[in-house]
């Protein structure tokens, strides 16, 4: 928050930036739109501000895009069953409710645009960055007292959830905000459930294949429906740990769409996929594939000189 010293607030979003239903919408509640933070696949997010009484609140808006960007064939998986399933805006906002924690993003507002797209707000965290932006800014690995530090908050976060019998499902850098204190907080609760009350599904999880525990991506390239653990979690959990602590991807695995792949149906068309690692294409990750992976992970650890106790959680966590 900010006193307020007299300062009229103007905003500073073109149209261009923010769909004119949604500024519509946000001024009519208050919300002055400050600047554009960042955007994924489906939502855009911007810092707004609020007045509250004597004071500015500074927030985050989390806004969903008019289309989907389907540049992936899992974000085109995504974004059918968004078209035709649950309101993921919406099941985030009713998460949040159930969680309280330091390390964990949570919703204090949350409201639908006259076309019935679900704007989530958050708090704002001053000089809060992307975990996968820093990393990148970097070009290397983190120093090892900031990744533990980072490590303790995702753990604490993630943990907290499954505490409260809820599994995160999405869990990449690219949900994991560190504010100006380097406190890691997870975000992204869209295709948080349950555990044991989501329905087994082709695609259980909505994270990066490379993120994903491999018996996940199989159901989904053998076409059986699967259903996300606990372990799903801590797979996630360790191929974050290997990224930050190395600056590199945990795999170069990616979907592609080819012609003789499994098929997926997807609304009303049947897709055939494959699985690539790099160029070369891989029926399913199997047990050799996993060792594979993971001495190579083991290989760059040691390289960088990674410590042996480090090594040993990365690994862990996604060992079979």
């Amino acid at each position: 928050m900010k006193l307020i010293d007299g300062t009229h607030f103007e905003p500073t979003i073109t149209i261009s930036d923010l769909d004119s239903p949604a500024l519509e919408e946000l001024l009519s509640r208050g919300y002055q739109p400050q600047k554009k933070l960042g955007e994924g696949s489906n939502r855009k997010a911007f810092k707004v501000t609020r007045q509250r009484g004597h004071f500015i609140e500074e927030l985050v808006a989390k806004v969903p895009k008019l289309e989907f960007d389907i540049n992936t064939i899992k974000k085109e998986i995504a974004a059918e069953k968004q078209r035709n399933g649950r309101n993921w805006n919406v099941q985030e906002a009713i998460m949040s409710t159930k969680l309280w924690h330091p390390n964990l993003a949570r919703t204090i507002d949350s409201f639908d645009l006259k076309d019935e797209r679900t704007v989530n707000v958050e708090p704002y965290y001053e000089g809060s960055r992307g975990l996968r932006g820093e990393i990148k800014l970097l070009q290397e690995g983190l120093p090892l007292q900031a990744y533990k530090g980072i490590m303790t908050g995702i753990l604490a976060g993630v943990g907290h959830m499954h505490k409260n019998g809820i599994l995160h499902r999405d869990l990449s850098p690219d949900n994991v905000i560190v504010d100006k204190h380097g406190t890691a907080v997870v975000t992204d609760l869209q295709t948080a459930a349950f555990e044991g009350q989501s329905i087994p599904s082709l695609t259980p999880t909505q994270g990066r294949i490379d993120y994903t525990e491999p018996r996940l991506v199989n159901a989904l390239l053998n076409g059986k429906a699967e259903t996300a653990t606990d372990r799903s979690d801590l797979y996630s959990i360790g191929a974050i740990g290997y990224y930050l602590l190395t600056g590199k991807e945990p795999s170069s695995y990616h979907l592609v769409e080819t012609a003789n792949g499994s098929p997926i149906q997807i609304g009303n068309r049947v897709v055939h996929v494959s699985l690539r690692r790099g160029y070369t294409e891989v029926k399913e990750i199997s047990s050799n594939e996993r060792r594979f992976q993971l001495n190579s992970m083991i290989k760059v650890m040691r390289e960088k000189g990674i410590p042996k106790q480090h090594r040993s959680f990365v690994l862990g966590c996604m060992e079979e």
